[in-house]
């Protein structure tokens, strides 16, 4: 769970982009085939995601938009069984889309710089996974610059406070953790808040902000607030097993043992190939 919050950045981080009236229908149609991926994700149809990706393309053919997406989605099936054995098949696409995206130093449309900081969001994640902590944050701060690049030239873009929001708060926490690092970046407190304001004022990031804010509330151990978000995205995301094994954290966190069984048991019955939902039942048996 402790790169949840980086999994979710790069899944809202492509949002097509409202600032160009010229190219506003064709927006209007990537909006509609982005939502249909997210759902598709949020609801661990992996299989239909994929398929989705192929589709998804834009007027700039030479923009990899379609390797991206599926570089998401692979991410998620990741994420979704806690298994990553496919670490190799990502290394190798996130090189092809490297390769794509050299030259392209200034995107010439928003949507391209929201597809390019989810990017590179996924490659800090795999510098994290190998300790690259360094080259985590400097991947982690081209995501962010392309990130403000958008509020730029979009200023009414609210979507865009999940992606701020989540790196202000773990720059701040690995910054801290860090003690080598001479740098203090980021800031938790602005980070929640920018995440707030995702959740009740974004037109497309609202789930995902309220999934890394119960995240986030979790890590604060402020256990209610967390409960209460989860529960929402729990009731519209049924078969999601990331916020499954969240609430199960919540309720084991709060010494509610039997609710976190029962909610670890659901984990395994809809998702048996999680790895995470077994480990915490067998140590939750024993007394652990």
């Amino acid at each position: 769970m402790k790169h949840l919050a980086i999994f979710i950045a790069t899944l809202l981080f492509f949002l097509p982009a409202s600032a160009s009236e010229e190219n506003s229908q064709l927006n209007s149609a990537l909006t509609t085939q982005v939502l249909i991926v997210e759902a598709q994700i949020f609801n661990r149809q992996f299989s239909e995601a994929f398929y989705s990706c192929a589709s998804l393309f834009f007027e700039d053919r030479t923009f990899p938009l379609d390797l991206i997406c599926r570089a998401i989605v692979l991410e998620s099936v990741m994420f979704d069984r806690e298994d990553f054995h496919r670490q190799e098949e990502l290394v190798n696409l996130s090189a092809t889309i490297k390769s794509k995206l050299v030259g392209r130093k200034d995107q010439t449309m928003v949507w391209q710089s929201l597809f390019t900081g989810a990017f590179w969001g996924i490659v800090g994640l795999n510098d994290l996974r190998r300790h690259s902590f360094y080259t985590a944050f400097k991947n982690g701060y081209k995501g962010l610059t392309e990130t403000k690049r958008v509020s730029q030239r979009d200023p009414e873009n609210r979507d865009v406070y999940l992606g701020l929001g989540i790196y202000d708060y773990y720059a701040a926490v690995l910054s801290k953790q860090l003690w080598w690092f001479p740098f203090a970046l980021g800031n938790r407190d602005r980070g929640i808040a920018e995440l707030t304001r995702a959740a009740y004022s974004s037109v497309l990031a609202k789930d995902p902000a309220q999934l890394m804010l119960a995240f986030f509330y979790f890590r604060e151990k402020k256990y209610d607030q967390a409960t209460s978000m989860a529960q929402v995205l729990i009731k519209k995301y049924p078969g999601c097993s990331m916020t499954a094994i969240l609430m199960a954290r919540i309720f084991i966190a709060q010494g509610k043992t039997p609710e976190a069984m029962d909610q670890l048991q659901t984990v395994q019955r809809m998702n048996p190939a999680n790895r995470m939902a077994p480990l915490l039942l067998e140590k939750l048996m024993l007394g652990q």
